[in-house]
């Protein structure tokens, strides 16, 4: 593989990665831009240098899907705990009205 062709690689990875970061990818495609980052580690072809830096893209790929996941499921609670606050709420409103008709 020609020294051309692994900067021009590069060149579109770090498009990829620009398009990941800035969220213009679907969610979607995370797991094939970590899976792309995953392989592309491992090609001979790449310097230390150039598979370090693709570790660090992986790294940082992993961390933002892991943070997204949890912003799900954290989402998802505050729903949960909205409807439970919504649920307390007539609750309290009931024992007000019953406190004033036994008045």
């Amino acid at each position: 593989v020609s020294e051309a062709m692994v900067s021009r690689l590069l060149d579109v990875v770090r498009m990829v990665r620009g398009a990941h970061n800035s969220a213009k990818l679907s969610s979607d495609a995370s797991p094939a831009y970590i899976a792309l980052l995953g392989t592309l580690q491992n090609q001979y072809f790449f310097s230390t240098q150039q598979c370090d830096k693709l570790q660090c893209w992986l790294a940082e790929a992993i961390t933002v899907a892991d943070n997204a996941s949890r912003l799900s499921q954290l989402e998802q609670k505050n729903q949960e705990l909205r409807k439970q606050c919504e649920t307390l709420h007539i609750l309290q409103h009931a024992v007000l009205v019953l406190k004033d008709f036994q008045r």
